[in-house]
């Protein structure tokens, strides 16, 4: 792989790091974009798109100060249509998800001003997430990855990708939809099982509760109880019984909807939970923890003045399980050092991988001997494979229960030290790989293996090797970084087997197939795995489009007041402006 690939996230970083000023805009749009100065906002985005981002700000900044106006004034707010239009295919794309991880944001934020989410009219959220959509915009265009193609003299800006992230950008819409596919998948196999399974055949321990169980902790957390040592079990022990407590209160849940999962609650008997199998203990310990974070889902359970009788409130099972399992994990595995890598990830690749392809060695990292003479390197492991001829130093990096729901937190992980870290180390590997202390490292990381002295020795690993950073984080997932590639551990392992999930429809019911086929490919070319991927789906439920722009229509409503009373209202759009997040 010899072309330099591009990662739409580290543009950003990149240009959000080049001056003070900059990092400043950058930091307000992301964090707080109605607070963001409006000076800087007018020296660095685009004119078009900074009179209408400044048209937000201002309303929002109404809603948060609470302050009234007792003359003749129009406001201006987004309302949102739930649905991406892309002009070239005619695709139509899901937009509520996104639509809910900007509000997660609006309701940390709102937070901080002491404004209650849940008092705001729908008008007014209206607003607060078009600012948000368009502070995204503001970012793109400070970073240079999009361009104004709207008549110059029109005051409604229409932004495409600039030629040069055009395929960068087309690996954020495959990253996007595959999370989507993923989710979709996960849906599926949730539903399949909930139907095949009465609420009295799901108690504690049964088989079915457990299985569920089991899908969402390697979901969540990239881990596989089955292939986990032993001396692990006792704390996860601990995770699967909150676990099982989860599913089985969404099972709940769900099954008093009929078809949909609203975002009310419902009234239910601690006794109907204890007689499953679950102890008051359990059920009371869960009522107290309040999660480290606030949120949609701060709680799922709460007393009410009746006794015996419980508020279960709708809620998303995978956000439950980030904020409402991490003290079962934290205090063990903390004690643990590199317990990921060393336990889990290189037991699976020597025990489960085709050892007729892959050949697996062990890591290793720069002694104290060449301290002063080699930078700081360090690989977890080395997987040579035979048909293509590459070698992949992967550096391993696990994080419990780390929780991404915006955009935000997504560009200030990616340049945090738990990305950073394991990225540097294997550039600075990639530097020297050809020196002669490396290649005697290989060697010995290869030692016991059908990789003897004499092949190794003969490799030109300038040309044959590769990087890769491998993590338990989906937002990251094809992802790179000084063009070192990153993915989540499943969809790596997945890789390696040659397996693909996929979604189709069939007699109008959604279903997952899954597909076995060796790939012969470079792993760490993005660009051939989605090739890849493309051409094995059958039936995308979610089409992936390769337009340069997807189009997302945003809706002005103009309301004119006096007094505070509302006289007339109508509708127009307003811009035609490209999807991001």
């Amino acid at each position: 792989m010899n072309h330099k690939q591009i990662d739409l996230l580290e543009v950003i970083s990149d240009k959000k790091n080049s001056n003070s000023e900059i990092e400043s805009l950058m930091k307000g749009l992301l964090v707080s974009p109605w607070c963001c100065p409006n000076e800087l906002i007018d020296k660095y985005v685009t004119k078009s798109l900074a009179q209408i981002l400044k048209q937000y700000q201002k309303y929002v900044c109404l809603i948060i100060s609470r302050k009234k106006k007792f003359h003749w004034f129009k406001i201006d707010f987004a309302g949102i249509g739930f649905s991406l239009y892309d002009k070239i295919t005619k695709e139509k794309v899901n937009f509520l998800s996104q639509l809910i991880i900007y509000q997660e944001s609006i309701r940390e934020d709102l937070e901080k001003e002491k404004i209650d989410f849940n008092t705001l009219a729908t008008y007014e959220l209206g607003a607060l997430v078009g600012l948000y959509i368009y502070a995204t915009m503001a970012i793109y265009d400070v970073a240079g990855i999009i361009e104004n193609q709207a008549n110059p003299r029109s005051k409604v800006p229409f932004f495409v990708i600039k030629p040069l992230y055009l395929n960068a950008y087309y690996l954020t819409v495959f990253r996007i939809d595959c999370n989507h596919q993923s989710k979709l998948s996960d849906h599926t196999i949730l539903m399949d099982l909930f139907r095949e399974a009465n609420i009295r055949q799901l108690y504690k321990n049964s088989q079915d509760l457990i299985h569920l169980s089991y899908l969402l902790i390697d979901k969540k957390l990239s881990i596989n109880i089955r292939y986990l040592s032993s001396c692990f079990y006792p704390a996860f022990q601990k995770l699967l019984e909150r676990v099982q407590l989860l599913i089985y209160l969404y099972h709940l849940f769900l099954c008093s909807q009929q078809n949909c999962i609203p975002e009310q609650s419902i009234l239910i008997n601690m006794s109907q939970i204890t007689n499953s199998g679950f102890s008051i203990y359990e059920i009371e310990n869960l009522i107290d923890d309040k999660g480290h974070r606030t949120g949609f889902y701060n709680t799922i359970l709460e007393r009410t003045s009746t006794n015996g009788i419980l508020t279960l409130k709708g809620f998303d099972l995978k956000y439950a399980f980030t904020i409402h399992t991490k003290n079962q994990l934290d205090q063990f595995l903390r004690t643990q050092d590199n317990w990921f890598e060393k336990s889990y990830v290189i037991p699976y690749l020597q025990n489960e991988m085709n050892s007729n392809r892959f050949i697996i060695g062990n890591g290793f990292k720069r002694s104290n001997k060449y301290k002063e003479q080699l930078p700081n390197y360090d690989v977890d492991v080395v997987i040579y494979d035979k048909k293509t001829d590459i070698f992949y130093f992967c550096q391993i990096k696990h994080r419990l229960m780390l929780l991404m729901t915006s955009f935000r937190d997504t560009v200030k992980k990616y340049n945090s030290p738990f990305i950073k870290e394991g990225v540097n180390q294997l550039i600075a590997l990639k530097k020297i790989i050809n020196e002669e202390v490396i290649k005697q490292q290989i060697i010995t990381a290869f030692q016991n293996t059908s990789l003897t002295k004499t092949m190794i020795e003969k490799k030109n690993f300038s040309r044959s090797s590769r990087f890769l950073v491998l993590h338990n984080l989906e937002d990251f997932d094809f992802c790179t970084c000084q063009n070192v590639t990153m993915f989540e551990w499943n969809t790596f392992r997945n890789l390696l087997k040659g397996r693909i999930s996929t979604i189709y429809n069939k007699d109008e019911k959604v279903e997952m197939k899954e597909i076995y086929k060796e790939l012969i490919i470079d792993f760490a070319d993005l660009d051939a795995v989605k090739t890849n991927h493309l051409t094995n789906k059958t039936e995308p439920k979610m089409p992936f489009s390769r337009s340069n722009h997807l189009e997302l229509k945003i809706y002005r409503i103009c309301e004119f007041k006096v007094f505070n009373k509302r006289i007339f209202t109508f509708k127009k759009i307003e811009s035609i402006v490209p999807y991001f997040t």
